[in-house]
């Protein structure tokens, strides 16, 4: 079971990738989700395997690792204020302007296949993400998310 915290949904103004994913990491990590060695293992699986998707007009990434960094599952959602570029999980030599991201922690690792398939049923619904990133209340935000996932 995937557990989605209210708590966990965070507005960053922060232009830097690396940044970016530290800060999601160590939420997820104030929170008991996953261990210390989470922060490194997101930042190294993310430059080897990138996790930026093309939807649409937006910019969706969804960075995960390894269970064996995982306590329990969760995710950390983060609406970036600006533009962050990551690179295209379908092409890794070209990078995207990323607005929106969801990080996974999963104990399970035949669990991702499942959890990756329902986010990306999600992020293809361009009008409901774009709802997402222009609404600055961010009960609001939880709830479409909540229906959504």
């Amino acid at each position: 079971m995937l557990i989605f915290d209210r708590n966990m949904i965070f507005r960053i103004n922060e232009e830097d990738k690396k940044n970016v994913l530290m800060f999601l990491a160590e939420k997820l990590e104030k929170k008991g989700y996953v261990k210390h060695s989470y922060i490194n293992a997101i930042l190294k699986r993310e430059s080897k395997y990138p996790t930026g998707i093309q939807a649409g007009k937006l910019g969706v990434a969804i960075p995960h690792t390894d269970a064996e960094h995982v306590i329990k599952n969760g995710i950390t959602v983060g609406i970036l204020e600006k533009p962050v570029q990551f690179q295209r999980i379908d092409n890794p030599d070209v990078a995207i302007n990323v607005n929106f991201i969801i990080m996974l922690a999963l104990k399970q690792a035949h669990g991702q296949i499942d959890v990756l398939q329902n986010i990306t049923n999600f992020i293809v619904q361009e009008k409901v993400i774009q709802n997402i990133l222009n609404d600055n209340n961010l009960d609001h935000v939880y709830n479409i998310i909540s229906k959504n996932l």
